[in-house]
């Protein structure tokens, strides 16, 4: 009986072996499965800045190609006159667009796009105090 005991606890673990090692296996399997979708392919994408909306004059400042920082001084005639500035960033990358315009009549609408969709837009009517401020990063 001694002896059956002894053959009963050999096999119990045993088989908590078994299991531990299954464990193991299935801990190794989904590390590494994280750790291969991590490594996603870091994609280009088309970005484009838009403003439009002013009857006037306005200032833009954004953040083109290289991180650098320009402001443009732009003359819109009418709400429909576009100002635009397109590049190609990688994924992760710092997006800004920034304006202001100093007629009380006027307005101003900017729109950031990545692959064609707008990704963050701002917009104002009559607000000559405030900045509009369109900023984010290129989306994975």
């Amino acid at each position: 009986m001694k002896r059956n005991r002894v053959k009963i606890a050999a096999l119990i673990q045993t088989l908590q072996n078994i299991d531990f090692m299954k464990n193991k296996i299935a801990l190794i399997s989904l590390f590494l499965t994280t750790l291969l979708a991590g490594c996603e392919r870091n994609e280009e994408k088309q970005v484009k800045y838009l403003a439009t909306g002013s009857v006037s004059e306005y200032s833009i400042t954004y953040r083109a190609t290289g991180s650098n920082l320009v402001t443009e001084t732009v003359e819109a005639q009418s709400q429909t006159d576009k100002w635009s500035y397109s590049f190609v960033a990688n994924q992760g990358e710092i997006l800004y667009l920034s304006g202001f315009y100093k007629d009380v009549n006027s307005g101003l609408k900017l729109m950031v796009l990545v692959d064609g969709k707008v990704y963050k837009q701002s917009s104002s009517l009559g607000d000559t105090i405030s900045y509009l401020i369109v900023s984010g990063v290129v989306p994975y």
